[in-house]
């Protein structure tokens, strides 16, 4: 019983940290964003996001082939730190390509607009 505690207040850490890591990620976020909207027009604002955002669909992609890399050294160092069992590690690395294929989904969707796209290429009709 005692290791189950045990594990459930590392868990309980690590989602709390994860939490605060996000909330500051977040508030980062918003003071930028803040800051370019007090500072310009719309259209300023949408030149400076235009030239982000080849700099960030490129760190997207280094971040999921980071994870698609490492994930089992990250795992096992996890694992070395007893924030997890070896049983629940061997589930964690039979799940990086689940991972990582939803991660590329979501850059598809979200960060390349491909359901946008898409539409639009139904619209315009055959070419």
């Amino acid at each position: 019983m005692a290791v189950s505690a045990s594990v459930s207040t590392s868990r309980h850490r690590w989602s709390i940290r994860l939490a605060i890591i996000a909330l500051v990620a977040t508030l980062m976020i918003g003071v930028i964003l803040w800051r370019y909207v007090e500072t310009g027009s719309v259209v300023e604002v949408r030149q400076r996001l235009d030239a982000v955002l080849p700099i960030a669909t490129v760190l997207r992609i280094a971040l999921i082939s980071a994870i698609a890399i490492g994930w089992r050294s990250l795992l096992e160092q996890l694992q070395q730190r007893s924030v997890f069992s070896r049983e629940q590690l061997d589930r964690l690395v039979n799940l990086k390509w689940r991972l990582v294929m939803w991660l590329v989904g979501i850059e598809l969707v979200l960060g390349q607009n491909l359901i946008g796209q898409v539409s639009s290429a139904f619209q315009r009709g055959p070419v």
